[in-house]
């Protein structure tokens, strides 16, 4: 059944590590659902209502559903949103921030001020390609060389690097016109900042 493959495609654990979990020899085990968004629970904009309803009796028996994606906690606002889709745990940003049920930020890296200039100093030149900056308070557009325009990218607000000012940067995700290069400039990343900074597919 569809819940059923939902339910498979991540594997459920034991959660004995969790915050707020405490072990009780007399309670049956609490479980841990882990997924992502896009092609695992989302196809085509949407959550189909019989995935919905079977991560809604996931919670119900007493499990935990942790959301883990790439996006934003903006786009995994919008993504979600109608669907009756609830969660305990959302592990965001290729797990560079992590929310609670209630949308409040438990844990959160970001990058160093100033980084954002000298990327966009240094890979606007790659053309075509399109640089965004991701935050806690909203997502924007930097520059854009291609015409970017997906549903997905309408979340982001045109703006420059005058509009981050105060807000704490997760990530730089960049679009490229040629994917071709994408080995070539992730090279340029990691010769540029060396750990500082890295890139994912």
């Amino acid at each position: 059944r569809p819940e059923e493959r939902m339910m498979t495609t991540r594997q459920s654990q034991n959660c004995s590590g969790c915050p707020g979990h405490q072990d009780a020899p007399d309670q049956p085990a609490i479980k841990l659902l882990s997924t992502d968004l896009d092609g695992t629970i989302i196809f085509d904009g949407r959550v189909r209502p019989e995935d919905a309803e079977a991560m809604r009796r996931w919670r119900e028996a007493g499990h935990l559903l942790v959301m883990n994606t790439g996006r934003s906690n903006t786009a995994l606002a919008s993504a979600l949103d109608g669907f009756g889709v609830d969660y305990d745990y959302a592990v965001l940003y290729t797990g560079a921030v992590l929310l609670d049920a209630a949308g409040t930020v438990l844990s959160a890296r970001t990058l160093p001020h100033g980084v954002v200039d000298e990327v966009l100093e240094t890979l606007s030149a790659e053309d075509p390609i399109t640089i965004f900056a991701t935050t806690l308070s909203g997502d924007l557009q930097l520059h854009d060389s291609i015409g970017s325009g997906t549903e997905l990218l309408t979340l982001f607000a045109k703006g420059t690097t005058a509009d981050l000012g105060g807000r704490d940067v997760i990530g730089i995700p960049l679009h490229l016109g040629r994917p071709e290069e994408n080995e070539r400039i992730l090279a340029t990343v990691r010769e540029r900042w060396g750990p500082g900074l890295d890139g994912a597919r």
